[in-house]
């Protein structure tokens, strides 16, 4: 009775959080049908099949049958099994919505810093804006992109070395191609320059920022669709 009840509170706590979810945030379709798979495997380790093995097991134990008990045992363990190949399935399905909500986060932080820096650019051409301003959104751009590393790190620890080897290695490439394309210094660049009221090369290596930023993000995408 207690272990079924506690796949009773696993599965409604389950169903609470894919109501959140769907409440509260823009899950993709893929993600929301993984995890109305998990509850499909939840509600199937809740099965009658293993209270009726357990019953069993107790009854025969109750009236010291031999035969009875190693029939109950044989049941028992045969609904052991099915129920560790469901926790199984569900731990797998739940890594990997765990690593695509990962991903789907990175996407979109590399997407809205993108709009932001196209945003900027397009204010830094109009001469009424104030250039301490414009700094100012630049370093928020920067701080952006910060967060955007960290997530990515965070994704690739998520990974696991040997079944998302493919996908761990992608994402490590990447990563270094991000560090050797110098957007950081691009971004730093014209911050300076706006400060400076140099608009000209300010502008200049915005666009080379903007540049790289679709190019990362078109990748992020693609990574996240395979």
């Amino acid at each position: 009775d207690t272990l079924m009840q506690q796949v009773d509170e696993v599965n409604q706590n389950f169903q609470n959080l894919i109501e959140r979810m769907e409440s509260n945030t823009n899950p993709s379709s893929d993600m929301l049908q993984k995890m109305q798979r998990i509850q499909e495997l939840m509600e199937e380790i809740n099965s009658e099949g293993l209270q009726q093995a357990l019953e069993q097991m107790q009854e025969a134990m109750e009236n010291i049958s031999m035969d009875e008990l190693r029939r109950a045992m044989e049941n028992f363990r045969f609904s052991l099994d099915d129920f560790e190949q469901k926790l199984e399935q569900t731990l797998d399905l739940l890594e990997s919505v765990r690593l695509e909500q990962a991903m789907q986060k990175a996407l979109q932080i590399s997407e809205e810093m993108e709009r932001m820096q196209e945003n900027l650019n397009q204010r830094t051409s109009d001469q009424s804006q104030d250039n301490q301003r414009l700094a100012s959104d630049q370093e928020s751009i920067s701080q952006k992109y910060e967060n955007l590393q960290q997530e990515l790190q965070n994704l690739q620890n998520m990974m696991d070395p040997q079944k998302d080897r493919e996908a761990r290695q992608s994402l490590e490439q990447m990563r270094q191609d991000m560090q050797n394309s110098q957007l950081s210094s691009d971004l730093n660049q014209s911050q300076q320059k706006l400060s400076e009221n140099n608009r000209s090369a300010a502008s200049q290596s915005q666009e080379e920022a903007l540049r790289k930023m679709w190019q990362f993000t078109r990748r992020l995408q693609q990574m996240k669709e395979s």
